[in-house]
């Protein structure tokens, strides 16, 4: 009752790994249930805060109060890359984002940051209600349909999908820069837009949850906060049980980030599968959940 494993693989507990054939994984330890009452991280220049179990980590290297990201771990390693973090007592391996234990073969997958909350401001919901950006930004759209948030207010989104300008100026690509009247100003990157959260999913009865839900596109389905929205192939909206995983081409089954669905042998590949834990089976995805927002 501490540990678990993969889908599609079985608990060795005398070697304290996952087995599946001739490959072993490092099993993982279960987490305490969330309660539904939440306390704020307050990120230091308190304009800034996190959700509960969260690490403020820093964005970039300066000073502002209002470069803060979140770490979805408690007391986490903030990696170098201001972007990724790890669990306490790991080292950031941020050319794979990835984190590792000395001494020990266990490595997992570094998180990336979210966007924190404005202490006591509003938050601007971007088109179509699924992202949200803190206050005083502005929501810039992807190519791929997701939303950026770009620190300006009443921002000039640019067409690359990455970076965005200030009012007033006009995006040049051709010298990564933003054009005024009076000259060139550097464009900024933008930032990963939050989803709007909604209400938090219920583990069996009681008052214990299991993270805030995520909407899945524009209607009423939701998958939980550590899971990633993927389409059956009924055409509806399914849960992958694992967070910004890849969602495979028969929709059906999905992978951990980083790897690649290999459909002949319905397991997932990282790199060249030449070692033992670049290869992991397929994990299988459930119907979303139907929530109503409050």
């Amino acid at each position: 009752h501490v540990h678990c494993c993969p889908e599609g693989t079985t608990c060795d507990v005398t070697s304290g790994k996952c087995k599946r054939r001739d490959v072993n994984l490092s099993w993982f330890e279960k987490e305490l249930a969330l309660v539904v009452a939440v306390e704020k991280v307050i990120c230091p220049g308190n304009k800034q805060e996190c959700p509960d179990n969260h690490t403020c980590c820093r964005r970039d290297s300066s000073s502002s109060p209002f470069h803060w990201g979140c770490c979805d771990l408690p007391t986490a390693v903030c990696c170098p890359d201001h972007k990724t973090c790890c669990p306490q007592g790991y080292t950031c391996d941020t050319s794979r984002e990835t984190c590792y234990k000395s001494g020990s073969d266990t490595i997992v997958v570094a998180k990336q940051y979210t966007i924190p909350t404005p202490s006591q401001v509003e938050s601007v919901i971007c088109e179509g209600g699924e992202y949200q950006c803190p206050d005083k930004m502005t929501c810039c759209k992807s190519p791929s349909g997701t939303f950026g948030c770009c620190p300006l207010e009443e921002a000039v989104c640019c067409a690359d999908g990455v970076h965005c300008c200030p009012k007033g100026s006009v995006c040049d690509p051709a010298s990564q820069a933003c054009k005024t009247s009076s000259g060139q100003l550097p464009w900024l990157d933008r930032l990963v837009a939050n989803r709007v959260q909604m209400p938090r999913t219920k583990c069996g009865s009681g008052n214990a949850t299991c993270g805030t839900a995520i909407r899945c596109g524009s209607g009423s389905a939701t998958c939980g906060d550590q899971e990633t929205c993927c389409k059956m192939s009924s055409g509806q909206w399914g849960c992958c049980p694992m967070p910004k995983a890849v969602c495979c081409e028969d929709h059906k089954h999905c992978c951990p980030r980083g790897y690649s669905c290999d459909m002949p042998t319905s397991t997932c590949i990282r790199g060249n599968g030449s070692h033992g834990d670049d290869v992991l089976p397929m994990a299988k995805k459930r119907p979303a959940d139907v929530l109503t927002k409050p």
